[in-house]
């Protein structure tokens, strides 16, 4: 009898799924890495009401987030030892992606530097998460704040390219993304033994 194991390197929902699937259809017509451009200026403006559950990897004991202060993964906030080490983290999200090893997905698009920077010493997932509404100044989902918060993801990626770095991007108060400053993260990293996905609605 077989026996038939499926794995990924990378899985991920919302954009960057969006991508993948709408540059398939464009592939006879664009068939370079345009179409991915394409694919993406059509899928900019979509959110994803889900919520997720994060799961500690066994050696750690605790879900890790990473830190631009100290360039180093440290205990998140809502993983506590003698309470809950699940960290619950609540939609809507603008973009999703999971890899267990790899840190790119083109040659210069380093979307999980860390992976290679801040090697794992055991199993697990590096995620990297963009929740909109953690954006000072856009405070509900509507049409208008999907594409008012354009901008904003798409300089996350343009900084993916840059060597990975959109790990480093803050809000300022006036919602404008810069590196440096004490706002709250762009980018959230997590660095986790698993994860759950639980769709709310669909976009």
């Amino acid at each position: 009898m077989a026996i038939v194991t499926a794995s990924a390197v990378v899985t991920s929902t919302c954009f960057h799924a969006c991508i993948l699937k709408d540059s398939e259809v464009l592939r006879k017509e664009i068939p370079g890495l345009d179409r991915f451009k394409t694919a993406a200026q059509k899928n900019s403006n979509r959110w994803f009401d889900s919520n997720v559950k994060f799961l500690p990897a066994a050696g750690a004991g605790v879900v890790q987030i990473y830190d631009p202060e100290t360039k180093s993964f440290i205990d998140h906030p809502e993983s506590d030892p003698d309470d809950d080490i699940i960290v619950d983290v609540f939609g809507p999200f603008a973009y999703f992606l999971a890899t267990v090893n790899a840190d790119r997905l083109e040659p210069t698009f380093r979307i999980a530097p860390c992976s290679s920077d801040i090697p794992p010493t055991e199993a697990t997932f590096d995620v990297i998460i963009v929740r909109p509404l953690r954006n000072p100044k856009i405070t509900m989902d509507s049409s208008e704040a999907r594409d008012a918060f354009v901008p904003a993801l798409w300089a996350v990626m343009n900084a993916a390219y840059q060597n990975g770095d959109h790990v480093n991007l803050r809000y300022q108060e006036d919602g404008s993304i810069s590196v440096g400053g004490d706002g709250p993260l762009v980018v959230e990293y997590i660095r986790c033994g698993g994860w759950e996905w639980t769709p709310v609605r669909f976009p």
